[in-house]
């Protein structure tokens, strides 16, 4: 059997998430999407609160995932791979897994020596490919570009960048999720400021 793994914060998710989600599906019997359900804060950017994506994922997500992809919530996406692999590697598994994502991401996340300490045996048996998928070619569209679009109000141009089999009202219900916190976030900032004036 193969088996792809994703490891994904998806704050939010974007047409290029589904892109590598897709490729997974077509590539392997089972696919598994670790997701983060952390508050993604940082200085100078807009919070993306993980119980909003958790909303959007169970209500517009799921129902629209390739039927061979299931969805894990919680955790440490990258941790929770690991875990899954030493698993795996402990039962002496036959099954190969391909690991997914941004080449940068790979090579940070999956070093050789990682795979060497925690899975040696599948590792060298060649059942763990680390499948890095550029986004060149594909759908070239980062988090922080969302982000962006989200707190400067480019509803559009934050719409076009969603799954792409997301219909419109559901974009819409997307943008009216995220952009709330958006909004509740620049009034605190502004009476914040007002406050220490």
């Amino acid at each position: 059997m193969k088996i792809g793994l994703i490891a994904m914060s998806g704050k939010p998710v974007t047409a290029g998430h589904w892109s590598l989600i897709d490729t997974a599906s077509k590539e392997n019997d089972l696919v598994k999407v670790y997701v983060s359900l952390s508050d993604r804060k940082r200085a100078g950017e807009f919070t993306i609160l993980g119980s909003d994506m958790e909303t959007i994922w169970k209500r517009y997500l799921q129902p629209i995932l390739p039927a061979n992809t299931m969805v894990i919530y919680g955790g440490s996406p990258v941790r929770k791979i690991y875990e899954f692999l030493q698993e795996n590697n402990e039962e002496g598994s036959k099954n190969i897994f391909q690991v997914y994502g941004d080449p940068t991401d790979i090579s940070q996340n999956f070093p050789v020596k990682n795979m060497l300490k925690y899975i040696e045996d599948i590792w060298k048996n060649n059942q763990v490919i680390l499948r890095k998928v550029s986004r060149e070619g594909g759908v070239d569209i980062s988090g922080t570009k969302m982000r962006e679009f989200l707190s400067s109000g480019l509803k559009e141009t934050f719409k076009e960048y969603l799954p792409f089999p997301l219909k419109n009202d559901q974009r819409e219900a997307i943008w009216d999720l995220l952009s709330k916190t958006v909004n509740e976030q620049l009034l605190r900032n502004y009476i914040s400021g007002l406050w220490s004036s």
